[in-house]
């Protein structure tokens, strides 16, 4: 009897180890942009196009959304800066729940342009992998 407690506990302490690590395996997604977006964005982001001066700074001028299939997701786009030489890219990650994760967990700081075709990150010890298209055409948006 107690041999057969000792293999159900076994078995169930690996069946537990098996499901958390396959929780943290390679997430990817794919953030897809308008046709044109990573130009677009790239004009902005340098200055040469300005959102509207009604527009709060810090808010987002152009977003997009991904989401992973185990239940996180990320916005991504260009912010208005406080500045007219340039406005930011942003990458914000939020959990499931609807939550953002704290501070800045994508690094976006070297970036001068919109012009990425994937970037990678970890959260919480898990990996994901983020690839960021553009739709062929505008009949592709439906």
């Amino acid at each position: 009897m107690i041999a057969l407690i000792r293999i159900l506990l076994l078995l169930l302490l690996l069946y537990i180890f098996q499901a958390a690590s396959s929780t943290c395996s390679l997430q990817k997604a794919v953030l897809e942009l308008p046709p044109g977006a990573k130009s677009l964005y790239t004009r902005y982001m340098e200055g040469k196009l300005q959102p509207p001066s009604e527009m709060d700074t810090d808010s987002p001028v152009f977003a997009s959304i991904a989401t992973f299939p185990n239940g996180v997701w990320v916005i991504g786009g260009v912010s208005k800066s406080g500045k007219k030489e340039y406005n930011s890219i942003f990458m914000w990650a939020f959990r499931p729940d609807g939550s953002q994760y704290p501070g800045y967990p994508i690094d976006v700081s070297d970036m001068e342009d919109f012009d990425v075709n994937s970037m990678s990150f970890e959260l919480e010890g898990c990996s994901y992998e983020l690839r960021v298209v553009e739709k062929a055409s505008s009949l592709d948006l439906e």
